[in-house]
Formats: structure tokens, C-alpha cells, sequence
């Protein structure tokens, strides 16, 4: 029993807890999730690529969005709420177009 409490202890006690670190250090072109879309896209822009794909009205996507500045990404993809004016992006997504896969 004792071998066994010893165990359960060292355990606990060696055990590094994994600390997440915060969704905004991720970023594609420089985007993070709670940036504003209108810091790097016109509202025109956003409105002519937005997709009525959910089955709610809750959320809206912008698809398709490019911007001559990006240098990994062809284009991005981002979600925001539909009746949120600033288009605060709730998702983000970037995309690479591949012409011979062979390559």
C-alpha cells in the first residue's frame, strides 16, 4: 500500500502541467481570433464574400478573401457574428492552392 501511495504521489508531483497559451498567438497573415476584419479588409470587401452557408443566422462567413500582402496564405477564410458591425472574427482559416501536387 505504501508502494502504492508512493507512486500515485510521485505522479502528481512530477507531472508538468501543460499551460495553454492564449488562441490570439496563433495567427495566419498576421490575423488573430478577436481581431477586427475591418483592420485589414474594407467592409465592401467582407459583404462581396460573404457566404450564407450556416443553417442559423447567428454567424456569417467571408470566403475567399485575399489581400496582395500575404506571403503564406492565397487566400483566408473567416467567420464572424452576423450582427456584429466591427466583423470580430470568431474563426480563421488560411488557404494554399497547390498547381502540381507532384512538386
Amino acid at each position: 500500500m505504501k508502494k502504492l501511495l508512493a507512486v500515485i504521489i510521485l505522479i502528481f508531483t512530477l507531472h508538468t502541467p501543460s499551460q495553454a497559451d492564449d488562441i490570439r498567438d496563433f495567427q495566419i497573415e498576421g490575423m488573430s481570433i478577436g481581431d477586427s476584419l475591418l483592420d485589414y479588409f474594407s467592409k465592401q470587401e467582407i459583404i462581396n464574400e460573404k457566404k450564407n452557408w450556416f443553417n442559423d443566422n447567428e454567424y456569417s462567413l467571408a470566403a475567399d478573401l485575399k489581400s496582395s500582402s500575404f506571403e503564406t496564405y492565397k487566400s483566408v477564410q473567416a467567420s464572424y457574428k452576423t450582427e456584429d458591425k466591427k466583423f470580430i472574427i470568431t474563426g480563421l482559416e488560411g488557404y494554399i492552392y497547390f498547381e502540381n501536387l507532384e512538386d
